[in-house]
């Protein structure tokens, strides 16, 4: 089966998630938003923690949880969404995984709650801050495991702007 190259945006902005796909990069063919959909996206922003390490420090909507000493739960919440992921750590503190047990997947019409479990490998310093250079995320679906993203990470720059 031959698939044709789509771009997918998405972003929380102002406590809401909003997901555009477009064929070939300019044929619009799907939109989304709504409530599973921000806390779909509010998961995917606290997935990309490794990457952010600075950003989440002091952020007031975010909980965390220490399970034990290898695995920590972070929890946004704010008046329209709550959404969570569990990290797991090695000894040096750096997230090996990420695994959003309720992730909302649209299927068709209908909203599906998946597992979706990401990993982190790799670990390199950039300007300074070690970030993972590999990642990738799955969906576990009921006919099996569906990779839906890789990462490999050849440079990283810490940018300063208003919404840092």
């Amino acid at each position: 089966m031959r698939w044709l190259p789509a771009t997918i945006t998405d972003e929380f902005k102002s406590h809401n998630g909003f997901v555009a796909v477009h064929l070939l990069g300019i044929l619009p063919i799907a939109r989304f938003s709504g409530a599973p959909v921000s806390k779909g996206e509010v998961m995917r922003a606290l997935a990309e923690m490794p990457w952010r390490p600075f950003g989440f420090a002091e952020q007031p909507n975010l909980i965390w949880d220490a399970a034990s000493e290898r695995h920590l739960r972070v929890t946004f919440h704010d008046n329209r969404v709550t959404a969570s992921i569990n990290f797991e750590v090695d000894n040096e503190g750096r997230i090996l995984s990420a695994v959003a047990s309720d992730r909302p997947r649209i299927v068709g019409k209908s909203v599906v709650v998946t597992p979706w479990p990401g990993v982190f490998e790799q670990y390199r310093l950039f300007a300074d801050v070690r970030v993972p250079s590999r990642a990738e995320v799955h969906w576990h679906l009921p006919e099996g495991q569906f990779d839906c993203w890789r990462e490999r990470v050849t440079d990283f720059r810490l940018i300063q702007g208003k919404d840092s």
